[in-house]
């Protein structure tokens, strides 16, 4: 086996598109974010490391990442738990060092093993993640108010929400712009950050983000402390994917941390199935 760098998203989805696309609600978070960056999004300073792990005959493993975010990794074969060392060597020949990787839980935790022999660094499990998928939307017992998209004008409210769902879901990540992530989705041809309205005032949030050819992602789901509890973030969810679906996606999927009971009960009530377990896992520095 060896590892073939890829030079740009155009090429790399030239070659690997299809077996993302085989599986394509279980490879969203990858292929999503490689359809982003082909699109002229940019993640970081830094160029999207684009790889794939291949045999005499066929691609075996791939392995992306959009710096300062995790290193993405899915299978493509059975032999892929072979193929992590090749992608750990080559790391550690390009010196780079990635602060952590996500992939269904038993790929990264083979990568994580390899990667920790080969950099001589330590890892943990940060988050237990489950992937959700709806392709029929079951609408929540009767929920007060009423959604609404985003506006330009909103972005000063949602600011310090954006914030405050960056430290309580995503600790361990990046910090976010939430000013500028906040303007891509109000400021967008399409709309897609949705906002729940009760009472004349916002009491929840949710974003649509990373389309793929038949499905979409949904995150930022946000509703803050004062207003929990009352179904919000159920209808807001809800109603942006009726809305996606409706629009010709055939689903949405959204990731939960599995030490979120509530969350995970929520988009089940309203028809999210359960497709993969994803562990991120994040190294120590050498």
């Amino acid at each position: 086996m060896h590892v073939h760098t890829y030079p740009d998203a155009e090429s790399y989805l030239r070659t690997v598109g299809p077996i993302l696309a085989a599986h394509e609600a279980e490879n969203s978070l990858m292929l999503g974010v490689i359809e982003r960056v082909r699109g002229g999004f940019r993640y970081g300073e830094e160029s999207p490391l684009l790889l794939a792990v291949e045999d005499e005959t066929r691609t075996v493993l791939l392995a992306t990442r959009t710096p300062p975010f995790p290193l993405l990794l899915v299978a493509a074969t059975e032999r892929a738990p072979d193929a992590v060392v090749e992608v750990a060597r080559h790391l550690a020949a390009i010196d780079h060092h990635p602060s952590s990787a996500q992939g269904i839980t038993d790929i990264v935790e083979a990568f994580a093993n390899a990667w920790a022999k080969e950099a001589s660094v330590s890892y943990t499990v940060s988050m237990h993640q489950r992937l959700y998928r709806v392709m029929e939307v079951i609408p929540p017992n009767a929920v007060s108010g009423a959604f609404r998209w985003a506006e330009p004008g909103d972005v000063g409210t949602f600011v310090p929400w954006v914030e405050a769902f960056a430290g309580e879901a995503l600790p361990a990540e990046p910090a976010l712009n939430a000013e500028l992530l906040l303007r891509r989705h109000v400021e967008a041809d399409v709309p897609s950050l949705a906002v729940w309205m009760d009472g004349g005032k916002p009491v929840s949030m949710a974003a649509s983000t990373r389309p793929t050819a038949s499905g979409v992602s949904i995150g930022l789901v946000y509703t803050p402390p004062p207003f929990r509890g009352r179904g919000y973030a159920s209808g807001c969810v809800a109603e942006l994917s009726r809305r996606l679906l409706s629009s010709g996606k055939r689903f949405c999927t959204l990731f939960t941390d599995l030490s979120n009971p509530t969350s995970n009960r929520l988009y089940q009530r309203i028809g999210y199935q359960a497709v993969a377990d994803f562990h991120e896992i994040r190294f120590a520095s050498s």
